[in-house]
């Protein structure tokens, strides 16, 4: 109903101006200029790039006619203040070591995570405890990420309201619509393969529709993500949480 009412809502709308503009990013100290083509079929697409200093001198150059917004946010990390309340009752080191041999048949790699405590306090028991926990790694090739313990959620029996106001989130760079084409299940991680059907929000990747685009989960969140081959879901999330391999164009 959603898709029909916007369909219907461009096809009796009139006097849309021709749109044929051109926008040229440069960053200083960057080779490759990013490069925007903004048309009547997609000016309604948000387009995002990322510059991984804040002091580089940006220049936009546009050509052609029509109107864009541009938005430049910047984001950094600030160390912590010291809180005069923090712990000193332990000395607390953790390290990471590389294993020789793969503790498991798919793993690609092992290491050793090595929790060392010392408590400081001699005039009362120690009352700290100490959580057991794993490390999970989605692996293509030579990249690498650390996943999280908690899975990702297939949201079900959402109204459709609530879907698009969750897609138009000025914090999701891509929305697309996309169906399930194979799936490979092992042990450790599984590939689902998704053709993007319709983009709705674009995000970094100009030329996503049509395609096949493989997307990387932990197995043991299979069962959370539910996701069956066949069926036409939406995807939507952050271009900074993927990462993604130049060779086959997975995401992780």
């Amino acid at each position: 109903m959603v898709f029909q009412a916007v369909a219907e809502y461009w096809t009796n709308v009139k006097d849309l101006k021709d749109v044929n503009l051109d926008i040229n990013i440069e960053v200083a100290g960057r080779a490759s200029v990013t490069r925007w083509s903004i048309n009547n079929k997609n000016q309604f697409h948000t387009r995002t790039d990322k510059v991984n200093s804040i002091d580089k001198d940006l220049t936009l150059k546009a050509s052609g006619n029509g109107e864009a917004t541009v938005s430049v946010v910047t984001l950094y990390y600030a160390l912590p203040e010291v809180d005069a309340s923090d712990c000193t009752s332990f000395n607390l080191t953790v390290t990471l070591t590389k294993e020789d041999k793969t503790s498991h048949e798919d793993a690609k790699e092992s290491f050793m995570l090595t929790i060392e405590m010392l408590y400081l306090n001699n005039e009362r028991d120690a009352t700290m405890s100490i959580m057991g926990g794993t490390l999970s790694r989605l692996c293509l090739g030579d990249v690498c990420k650390c996943a999280e313990e908690s899975c990702t959620m297939q949201k079900r029996n959402e109204p459709d309201v609530k879907r698009i106001d969750k897609a138009c989130d000025a914090g999701l760079d891509f929305v697309y619509k996309a169906t399930v084409v194979d799936m490979k299940l092992t042990s450790h991680a599984d590939t689902y393969t998704l053709k993007i059907n319709e983009v709705i929000k674009l995000g970094s990747d100009e030329e996503v529709l049509g395609r096949n685009q493989d997307f990387l989960g932990l197995s043991y969140c299979r069962e959370a993500l539910g996701l069956k081959q066949g069926k036409t879901y939406m995807v939507m999330g952050k271009s900074a949480d993927m990462q993604t391999v130049e060779e086959d164009g997975k995401l992780i």
